[in-house]
This record gives structure tokens, C-alpha cells and sequence, in this order.
């Protein structure tokens, strides 16, 4: 684990034994994933962030949020994506002390390692889906956005229960 990842996960050091960690990719294809404490996967979907008919299941109030934000991007990629996030945190009712808004390199950086920061961008959807089925094979992956959603549950998850990536 880097320096960064570390000074991250002393953050987490109050969670409790029963939080769940939910991971969020956001835009106009927005990917959900829910961790139980024990590392297994509860929930992943994939969602449309104008469908209005999706509701994210009742996960109690012991959750933590982990969602991707740009790196770099326009003006409205950055829009798009914050809009999503919002509509994604409202259907979960969280709390905003239990949003953390991460970089993709931070959460690529632990699930893949360091030398995937050299990797180009639209290699990490390939790499996203082989992983998210490595960890969890008998999830049913349909997108990458649900792909890297399950990746940055699986983040949280290593940040917060003080696990290696393949514990």
C-alpha cells in the first residue's frame, strides 16, 4: 500500500464490524456495488441515471459510500457525472460524512496495483470486467461501469476492514 492509500485508510479505522461498503461509478450508465463486511458481494447493477423506476435496496444506515469522480474531463463530463452521483445518493439515503469522492487512480492504484498507472484509459474497462469476475465469479457482470463499481466497493472495503486486495 503507498503513502496515500495508507494516510486513507487510517480514516476508516471507526468502522464497524457490520458496515457495508457501497461503490459507486457514476454517469450516464451508473454501476452500483454493495460489499458485506466479509468481502462477499450483496448487490451490483447497473443503472441509467434518467431511469426514475430503479430504487436502491434498504441498506440501513451503517453504510460507506465510496464514488469515482474525474480526473480531468470538460466542464460537462464533470457535470454529468456529479448529477448522476446525486441522484444515485439520494434513492441511498446517505449520509455525507459517509461519502467519499475518489480519484480512479486511488482505487486502481490497490485494486491493480501500481503498475496500472501507466495503463491507458480505455484499457481498465477490459481490465475492470476480468478482475470484478475474478474476485466474484458467480456475479453477473453486464457493463463495465458495473464492472468498476464492484472494484470500488472492493477499494472501500480494503481501506476500511484493513484487508489486502486478495484476502
Amino acid at each position: 500500500m503507498d503513502a496515500m492509500s495508507r494516510a486513507a485508510a487510517r480514516r476508516f479505522r471507526r468502522v464497524k464490524e457490520n458496515t457495508l461498503i457501497i461503490g459507486v461509478d457514476p454517469g450516464i450508465r451508473t454501476g452500483l456495488a454493495v460489499i458485506r463486511p466479509d468481502g462477499s458481494l450483496y448487490f451490483s447493477h447497473d443503472y441509467g441515471v434518467w431511469d426514475h423506476s430503479w430504487s436502491a435496496p434498504d441498506l440501513g444506515e451503517d453504510v460507506f459510500v465510496f464514488a469515482e469522480i474525474p480526473q480531468n474531463g470538460t466542464y460537462i463530463s464533470r457535470g454529468g457525472v456529479y448529477l448522476a452521483l446525486g441522484m444515485v445518493l439520494k434513492q441511498l439515503r446517505a449520509k455525507q460524512d459517509r461519502v467519499h469522492r475518489i480519484y480512479p487512480r486511488e482505487w486502481r492504484n490497490i485494486v491493480y496495483g501500481p503498475h496500472s498507472i501507466k495503463t491507458r484509459r480505455e484499457e481498465y474497462k477490459g481490465m475492470a470486467e476480468q478482475e470484478a469476475r475474478r474476485l466474484y465469479p458467480k456475479a453477473k457482470i453486464s457493463t463495465d461501469n458495473q464492472a468498476e463499481a464492484i472494484l470500488i466497493a472492493r477499494y472501500g472495503w480494503i481501506l476500511t476492514h484493513g484487508q489486502e486486495a486478495d484476502a
